[in-house]
């Protein structure tokens, strides 16, 4: 037992750093773990706020483009308002002008009618 225990003796200063070094192996393990996942959670906080930042990026350009439209469907629609307003406004005017007219033709055939019917009397 004598012998057992001075071999023993003489190893413990082995054993203990061979203790020591996978200690540290296992520290130095835990440490780059920890901040392999500090730098995961910090890169997947930076991915979600420039994932919020390209969806608002995104919806703003939507919303640009979306008023683009409206402005332009609009001052279509306004531009044939006025145009209807012009053809009705001219459509107005013509039927006014035709009405003068056809009065005025009534007038000229109710005169060349006199005329005719004086010149008869004459002849007759």
């Amino acid at each position: 037992m004598d012998e057992i225990l001075k071999e023993l003796v003489k190893n413990i200063p082995v054993g203990v750093a061979l203790v020591y070094m996978v200690r540290m192996f296992l520290l130095d393990n835990q440490q780059r773990d920890e901040k392999r996942l500090a730098h995961d959670t910090e890169m997947e906080t930076s991915r979600v706020a420039n994932a919020k930042e390209r969806e608002a990026d995104r919806r703003n350009y939507e919303l640009e483009i979306n008023n683009m439209w409206a402005n332009h469907i609009r001052s279509v629609i306004e531009n044939q308002n006025n145009s209807f307003e012009n053809i009705s406004t001219a459509i107005a005017g013509h039927e006014a002008a035709s009405r003068e007219r056809y009065e005025k033709m009534s007038i000229t055939q109710e005169l060349f009618k006199a005329a005719k019917e004086a010149r008869e009397r004459k002849e007759a």
